[in-house]
């Protein structure tokens, strides 16, 4: 299985509704594009992760913060075996 989730749907922090699903991740690059920021994270598993943050919400993100991304849970997708990742090292 693979789980799909769009980089808008992720929250950065703990101020989120209890139900949501919250993981740590760090950041690992930080891409400016005017308005927002793209945030290539690795998470749990060294799973790579992407999302999307409006530059007024989060002026003080820098490379190599630990962070709590959240997401609600209808917005996670799970994908049949053959869209799954392979590690093909």
């Amino acid at each position: 299985m693979t789980l799909s989730i769009r980089p808008e749907s992720l929250s950065l922090g703990n101020s989120v509704p209890y139900d949501w699903n919250r993981f740590p991740a760090t950041i690992e690059r930080i891409t400016f594009r005017g308005a927002e920021r793209h945030l290539d994270l690795q998470g749990p598993g060294d799973w790579p992760i992407m999302a999307r943050v409006l530059q007024c919400h989060r002026p003080s993100l820098r490379v190599g913060q630990s962070l709590t991304l959240s997401v609600p849970p209808g917005s996670v997708t799970l994908l049949p075996g053959k869209f799954a990742l392979r590690d093909d090292s």
